[in-house]
């Protein structure tokens, strides 16, 4: 469960998570489930159970399989997290206007399921946008496969192929998938100043401890085969996918070598 790409892609596995009753042995997520399902088919009020907060859910999804790291900007979170739900539970935005309900029934499907920074949480919120409002699934009784979503999934689709960065700045890739990485972008405000700002630090983090140590060795021959052989191995741990701004640092991996790091 541990291999991941960039944005995060996560290795998310196909089955529902559990957490069995203390008493009855019967998963609490699918018995929350048939009771949202319930109360909707009654026409009753939504209420929703917190069960989706459980630590076992945290423990399995956030640091096992998203590496204490958020699904969308990929900062490190260790605090700052929130449940979110991809596809929104309470309600969904439609031209402008909040709309009810939202995806009641996918409220404890482990596959709507990932964590996020408090920020790009609250910028995504209830906005999910899709190609055809017509065959948006409006109850649990509709097919969400029908519905092709504009936000990315990163348990899904690999941000690879949506998204890259030019210098620090992230940017929509070209192709089949522009429109839906530009919606992605501009939906959880992945470009805003606050990421920019920290991915400045991160570059310039890598690109210091990297210069200097390059620096110490470059006018000994021996040395400098180690300092070569010490940054590119530095380097190289920064683009694995447990690594803050994995991606950045990716699209950045050679700017961030001394000049004469190449053999």
């Amino acid at each position: 469960m541990q291999e991941l790409k960039d944005m995060v892609k996560l290795n998310k596995q196909p089955q529902t998570h559990t957490i069995p009753h203390k008493t009855t042995g019967i998963c609490r997520l699918q018995t929350s489930t048939q009771k949202i399902i319930e109360r909707y088919d009654d026409g009753e009020k939504l209420v929703f159970n917190a069960i989706y907060r459980d630590d076992s859910i945290r423990q399995a999804l956030m640091v096992q399989v998203q590496n204490n790291k958020c699904c969308y900007c990929e900062k490190m979170i260790y605090d700052d997290f929130e449940v979110d739900h991809y596809r929104p539970k309470e309600a969904v935005i439609h031209n402008g206007q909040l709309e009810n309900p939202g995806y009641y029934w996918l409220s404890y499907d482990w596959d709507n399921l990932l964590y996020s920074c408090n920020k790009c949480n609250k910028k995504k919120g209830n906005d999910f946008p899709i190609e055809d409002e017509a065959v948006r699934a409006r109850n649990h009784n509709m097919d969400i496969n029908d519905e092709s979503p504009q936000i990315l999934n990163p348990c899904i689709q690999d941000p690879d192929d949506f998204l890259e960065f030019i210098g620090l700045e992230i940017v929509a890739k070209s192709g089949k998938n522009f429109d839906t990485a530009t919606k992605t972008i501009e939906t959880i405000e992945l470009d805003r100043h606050e990421l920019f700002q920290l991915r400045i630090e991160k570059y310039f983090e890598l690109k210091i401890y990297v210069h200097d140590i390059y620096e110490l060795a470059k006018e000994d021959d021996v040395l400098e085969k180690e300092a070569r052989i010490i940054c590119t191995n530095y380097l190289d741990s920064k683009i694995q996918s447990d690594q803050e701004f994995s991606m950045m640092v990716k699209c950045n991996y050679e700017s961030l070598k001394p000049n004469l790091i190449a053999v």
